[in-house]
């Protein structure tokens, strides 16, 4: 669900030595850190307040001052300098050692050897700088490894020779620095213009950009203190309260408090020898963190992942226990040596760990539960073979998407591995070709990357040594990333730092829907930059099920904005925006937006009219709730379902008061709740949340005994579950959890959304919604869309999942746990499986456009233009046809008898008759059904013999197949049958296929093309007859020569059947199929004269027979236009264009000709070369697969 776009920005990370400033001091003091010959509390590191870097001698004046033996520039935001130094500062100094960023995205640091430099996002600015001097650098060693606490308040640098340099960061809330002042030509300065919106001074007169209101704040870094560790520093990990560091001799780690505890003790150590769950004389290689999930994750240098828990040593002795400090558990043992386990990261949001291996695979864990146990969820393969080792792995904030980074480029992912973007399928060049100053250095393999401001952009450091340049990618991802809504899946969305893309496909045409042109597809929205000034990054972004309005919240507030109008709405009043922020999503009523906010420690559900200002004092419903939201969803026509922290699903409708004849008021009214407690143990884990009524209680059922009735939909993580109520001898309502599918991405419900059938004629025009019950007949309106990371998993009805004693067994997807835990000794029928729509391993499809039956699906692009220098990212937009495999899987329910399944598949592809694309829907059925066959043919048991009725007489099959249920394609042939556009998909699905196939599809049911070509030409489709035409000769001639007198009455038959052929086209004046036909006629001349005459001898004869006298044709000249029939001297207006293919195989073909024929806009230049994609083609010419 993220995307890279556009070209990213470069940032230089060195600063310029003539600004600098350089300040002497005495040698620091290095408090030691002993190496434990046993468990003991190490007291010898000073409190970080009261050390500030004093000399061996005990003096000195804190951080910068002191003698010349020891020297550090430290350049605070202000840029004061004064007479600089000049230092040597060569090239391999200036490449970035390591990148790390604070828990908010919102700061940032960069080390090299020898500099530390802090950053802020927005606006990009540095911040504060140190330079370490030569001295520095030989007494303590080059930087190697940065680590930041995670508020961004201490920064810790680890060099080679084993020491911690600590520097502390403070802030100004109220300075700020770099403000542009600009004065006008004529020398006045104005007055700075005041904003009406933010009530402040804009400096030099000029709007902040998004996130740039709060202007380069006023910083200042002070050193604290240096720490050495006796013991050689294998790795280290920053933490709220402490500082981990693993040891190497011995192996051990120390947990070193920021500040000491109330005992006065800061450092305590544990042996890795002691800890029982690890192996022996193993190292600890990468260690993370999550606060979320309370839980680290380690990596070993033998290749193994552990989950480990830190432990209160004293509540471990309480209990018996020996003092540890962490318990674990492996969850990773690699099988071989290049499976070994290199680095881990952890998504709390989905409960995933990723461990990357020494062969670049990545194996993606789900974590159970927080103690330690965890099974293999997938794993993701690196994009191409030589990418290299793994440099790092980042999962994105909200936990959508894993970035990988390779020695060699780096790759996306969905968060169930889904390819996405990758910098492989860029132009390999060798190293030496490349550049240091290259703009694309970013493509050829990175080194460090983190993401900034809650995903927004991810910034990529090259891997190189010298290289001091940092790349800022920008990111497009789905709203739903951020709002998870049946609104935002139906009516695709995506955002950008700066701006949203709206998808228009549902509202054009058909042929417009399925071109792809973004610029068409797409309609850019600029978001308003008076709300993005104080409130950037957007966190959450809703859409109206109608496609009309749009909402957005970002740190604080919200502002909404109408699709037709092209207008924003914010808050007036800056004050009241600043309020309160949106925590637990946004919806649409109609023209009313529903946000579950937080204020002032109260959390609230609010009701804005799109039709009204913002303000507090126009809301138009206020709803308290005790706990805070978890996520808010609308289903049926006027319910609105609350999921609250305290695990409590509150039910609310929507009722209407009218005031005055010429307004109304929408309020909430509560119907119902129910409490989860004993089902969900994490309600923050929950993501989406649906019911499901029965029909009965949906038309015409008491709102009131909603949430009695309803079957509850929870995706929790990647899980989706099915809780299906039922009612004891008490009445008690029960519930029955099953499990439907896991490493769901995304799902939707479509009777939660409206019918989409176009634009409103007018834009203050509202469409109407059909209604519920229309809805419900429709096919595929009651149905279940999910998608697992690889393809797209289809309930054609939700009423297969509600059925009254339905269980999960034995289906191997699903699992059942009932509440009482009791069991009914009926059997019970077990939970259908989902139909599976294939997706293209480069795509990711991102809505359902069901009215359309398409697929609406994202494929990151690379464009790399050399001419330019630099390359830039981009989204296609792609669609694909749903239908015929639903199709396909309705008329093979062996389940059903044969007339049932006819009469599904007519009904459910009813709706969708009426689309341009229809007829080329049917083909893509009976192609992909063919092609099954003929893979899965000799595999097929012997049949009895084809009973007569089966062929048009004179017709045999050499097959010996029969109309038996293991076949699907006669069944496949009734169906078409039933359409008028019968032969046209016979004929055009023949010419993308093999030569093989074609005698076995006119064996399976079609019939005698002979015959065909007759029936087609009685009934006037001369086109159709035309390639019915072409099939009879090549499958003739495919059989291989005969005797003489045979081949003699073939072509006979084949001359007059173009003969009557071409009388039928000058009769309907169908000049387009003559001019097919000649050409097609001049193609297979095979005569051997050498006369320029004779390669028009067949022409001559079909068109004396037809009736068409020319004076060429009794002079015996030759045809005018080189040989082809000509439009010259017999009136044929209107010709279309035609489409050369290869001519047909066998003795009919001339020498020399490359000259196929179109017939009917169908190829019938002979069979296509083996090996062909079938359906590649019409592809291109529908637009849709």
């Amino acid at each position: 669900m993220y995307w890279p776009i556009s070209v990213p920005r470069i940032i230089a990370h060195n600063t310029p030595h003539s600004t600098l400033h350089f300040a002497e001091e005495d040698e620091a003091e290095a408090h030691s850190i002993r190496p434990p010959a046993a468990i003991h509390d190490a007291d010898d590191v000073s409190d970080s307040e009261d050390y500030d870097g004093l000399g061996p001698d005990g003096t000195g004046n804190g951080a910068v001052g002191g003698s010349k033996k020891h020297s550090e520039m430290v350049r605070d935001s202000n840029g004061d300098s004064s007479s600089p130094a000049k230092h040597p500062h060569p090239s391999s100094d200036t490449g970035i050692v390591d990148v790390q960023t604070s828990r908010a995205g919102f700061i940032f640091a960069t080390i090299s050897k020898r500099d530390l430099t802090i950053w802020q996002t927005r606006p990009l600015a540095v911040l504060a700088h140190v330079h370490r001097s030569q001295y520095s650098l030989e007494t303590y060693g080059p930087n190697q490894v940065l680590l930041i606490r995670p508020d961004a308040q201490i920064f810790v640098i680890q060099t080679t020779l084993g020491f911690l340099i600590t520097y502390s960061l403070a802030m100004d809330p109220i300075s700020r620095v770099y403000k542009p002042t600009f004065l006008n030509s004529h020398g006045r300065s104005n007055n700075p213009a005041v904003n009406s919106y933010t009530g402040r001074h804009n400096a030099g007169g000029i709007l902040p950009g998004p996130g740039e209101g709060e202007g380069v704040r006023e910083v200042s870094i002070r050193f604290r203190m240096i720490i050495k560790v006796d013991a050689g520093i294998a790795r280290g990990m920053a933490l709220d309260d402490e500082l981990l560091v693993v040891t190497e001799s011995p192996a051990a780690v120390q947990c070193i408090r920021w500040t000491p505890d109330a005992k006065g003790t800061q450092t305590t150590t544990e042996l890795l020898s002691r800890m029982g769950w690890l192996e022996k004389r193993v190292m600890v290689r990468d260690m993370v963190h999550d606060r979320a999930m309370n839980m680290s994750a380690w990596v070993t240098n033998d290749g193994r992942a552990y989950i480990v828990h830190r432990v209160n040593p004293l509540t471990e002795v309480e209990q018996g226990g020996q003092g540890r400090l962490f318990k674990g558990h492996c969850f990773h043992t690699p099988a071989s040596s290049e499976e070994g386990a290199t680095k881990v990261v952890i998504n709390a949001r989905f409960s995933l760990l990723a461990v990357a291996c020494e062969n670049g695979v990545i194996f993606v864990y789900k974590a159970k539960d927080h103690i330690g146990n965890a099974g293999l969820s997938h794993t993701v393969h690196p994009p191409a073979r030589g990418a290299g080792k793994v440099t790092f792995v980042s999962w994105s904030p909200d936990g959508y998407a894993l970035f990988v980074g390779y020695e060699k480029g780096w790759g996306m992912w969905s968060v169930f591995g889904k390819p996405g973007a990758n910098s492989f399928n860029a132009d390999r060049r060798p190293a030496s070709e490349i550049q240091e100053d290259n703009f694309d250095g970013y493509l050829d393999g990175v080194r460090h990357g983190i993401w900034l401001a809650g995903g927004q952009e991810m910034l990529l450091t090259r891997n190189s040594d010298t290289d001091s340049r940092m790349w800022v990618l920008e990111m497009a991802r789905s709203t739903v990333t951020g709002v998870f809504s049946s609104a935002n899946i139906s009516r695709a969305v995506l955002q950008t730092s700066d701006s949203l893309l709206l998808y228009r496909g549902y509202e054009q045409t058909d042929l417009t829907t399925v071109s792809n042109e973004n610029t068409v597809a797409w309609t850019p929205v600029q978001l308003p930059t008076t709300y993005l000034i104080d409130n950037w990054p957007i966190k959450c972004t809703s859409i109206s099920a109608d496609g009309r309005y749009v909402a957005i919240a970002g740190r604080r507030g919200l502002a909404h904005y109408s699709v037709y109008s092209g207008r924003w709405k914010t808050f007036q009043d800056k004050d009241k925006e600043m309020g309160f922020c949106v925590r637990g999503g946004m919806g649409w009523y109609k023209h009313i937006l529903i946000a579950a906010v937080e204020a002032d420690g109260q959390y609230e559900i609010r009701l804005y009219s799109r039709e009204l200002h913002l303000d507090d004092s126009l809301i138009l419903h206020l709803e308290v709730m005790e706990a805070p939201v978890v996520l808010i969803t609308l289903t049926g026509d006027a319910s609105l379902l609350v999921y609250t922290a305290d695990n409590v699903l509150h039910h609310f409708i929507f009722t209407t008061s009218v005031t005055n004849p010429s307004h109304e008021t929408i309020m909430l009214a509560k119907v119902g709740q129910l409490q989860f407690t004993e089902l969900i143990g994490s309600p923050s884990r929950v993501r989406g949340l649906s019911w499901i009524l029965p029909r009965e209680q949906l038309l015409t059922g008491d709102p009131t005994k909603d949430v009695v009735l309803a079957t509850l939909l929870f995706l929790i993580d990647g899980t989706l579950l099915a809780l299906q109520p039922s009612f004891d001898d008490a009445g008690q309502v029960q519930y029955e959890m099953r499990r439907l599918l896991t490493n769901v991405e995304y799902y939707i419900l479509m009777r939660d959304r409206p019918s989409i059938t176009s634009s409103p004629a007018s834009f203050s025009e509202i469409p109407e919604t059909p209604a519920i019950d229309q809805l419900l007949d429709a096919p595929l309106s009651d149905s279940l869309w999910v998608f697992d990371g690889k393809s797209m998993r289809v309930y054609p009805s939700v009423s297969l999942l509600t059925s009254p004693g339905m269980s999960p067994l034995p289906s191997p997807n699903a699992s059942t746990t009932s509440l009482n835990h009791t069991h009914s000794p009926t059997p019970k029928l077990s939970i259908p499986e989902p139909i599976t729509l294939p997706t293209d391993p480069t795509i990711y499809p991102i809505s359902i456009l069901l009215e359309k039956a398409l697929l609406l699906s994202i494929e990151p692009e690379l464009h790399e233009k050399p001419s330019l220098g630099f390359s830039q990212f981009r989204h296609a937009t792609r669609t694909s046809l749903f239908l015929p495999t639903i199709l396909r899987h309705t008329l093979a329910q062996s389940h059903l008898d044969i007339p049932t399944r006819l009469e599904q598949a007519r009904k459910m592809a009813e709706p969708y008759e009426h689309l341009t694309y229809f007829p080329h829907t049917l083909e893509l059925l009976l192609h992909t059904v063919l092609e099954e066959e003929l893979d899965q043919k000799p595999s097929l048991p012997p049949q009895r013999p084809v009973t007569p009725n089966t062929l048009t007489p004179g017709w045999t099959s050499s097959y010996n197949y029969a109309y038996e249920e293991e076949r699907l394609l006669p069944l496949v042939i009734t169906y078409l049958r039933t359409y008028p556009s019968f032969h046209t998909t016979i004929v055009h699905c023949t010419r993308k296929t093999d030569l093989r196939a074609w005698r076995y599809l006119f064996e399976s049911g079609v019939g005698d093309p002979k015959e065909c070509f007759r029936e087609t030409l009685e009934r006037g489709e001369t086109s159709v007859a035309g390639g019915y035409l072409l099939i009879v000769n090549t499958l003739a001639r495919a059989e291989g020569p005969e005797d003489e007198g045979r081949d003699s009455k073939r072509e006979e038959e084949a001359m007059q059947d173009m003969k009557v052929l071409m009388r039928k086209c000058i009769q309907m004046e169908d000049w387009g199929t003559c001019m097919e036909l000649a050409r097609f006629l001049v193609a297979i001349d095979d005569s051997n004269s050498s006369s320029a005459t004779s390669g028009d001898a067949l022409l001559r004869d079909v068109l004396k027979d037809a009736g068409v006298d020319l004076p060429w044709l009794s002079n015996g000249a030759r045809s005018p236009g080189n040989g082809l029939l000509s439009p010259v001297g017999i009136g044929m207006g209107g010709w279309n264009g035609v489409t050369l293919g290869e001519a047909p195989r066998g003795r009919w073909r001339r020498e020399g000709s490359e000259g196929g024929t179109s017939v009917g806009g169908s190829s019938v230049g002979g069979s296509p070369s083996p090996g062909r994609s079938p359906g590649r083609s019409d592809a291109g010419e529908d637009g849709v697969e």
